[in-house]
């Protein structure tokens, strides 16, 4: 992003806030509404987190409804499509005035850089840090954890204390006959198709 507009506003003593709400911010519109649409968009259409996780949403009441309420799904279906243009056309009225901005261009002249501060290089560092965790680490835990689990998404056992219903089964079932709840379907670590 060329920086020779917030450099401009540097040299004429605009106060920072106004130079981040009135050019920097306009400059960076269209990347930040195109990622909000494309994060939506996966979102909307994402099955199998929210499944696991045992949240309900859109794309999940819309796969459970399908086999039995096909109208409602296929209301439900047209609903989360309106969404979709809607946020499209929002994005796109938006945007209208984008020409009147270069958001890529060459190597700016000079660089400014923000002294944060320990505290405030501090405070960004953990606030990345929790972001990062909850938005990946803890899901790959929460996955992990998820195979110890008799019952895909039950968390029962959490309120009783009673962690002796945590099982392996899903990972070292040598057979695929009587083992309950396998589907059929033998361990992680024995199954040939796997």
């Amino acid at each position: 992003m060329d920086a020779n507009l917030e450099e401009a506003a540097t040299i004429l003593n605009t106060p920072r806030w106004k130079t981040m709400f009135k050019i920097t911010l306009p400059m960076i519109k269209p990347a930040i509404l195109s990622t909000i649409l494309l994060v939506f968009g996966s979102s909307m259409g994402s099955y199998p987190v929210p499944h696991y996780l045992g949240l309900t949403t859109l794309s999940t009441k819309y796969v459970s409804m399908n086999a039995k309420y096909t109208g409602e799904a296929s209301i439900l279906a047209i609903l989360m499509m309106v969404f979709g243009v809607a946020i499209m056309f929002a994005n796109q009225m938006s945007l209208k005035s984008r020409k009147n901005y270069t958001t890529v261009t060459g190597k700016s002249g000079q660089t400014s850089k923000f002294d944060l501060g320990k505290f405030g290089r501090t405070a960004i560092a953990v606030l990345l840090i929790v972001l990062t965790f909850f938005t990946s680490i803890f899901l790959i835990i929460s996955f992990a954890f998820e195979t110890f689990l008799p019952n895909p998404g039950d968390y029962s056992f959490l309120y009783t204390g009673n962690t002796s219903n945590l099982t392996t089964k899903w990972w070292i079932t040598r057979e695929n006959i009587t083992e309950q709840g396998m589907y059929g379907q033998k361990g992680i670590l024995y199954n040939p198709t796997i």
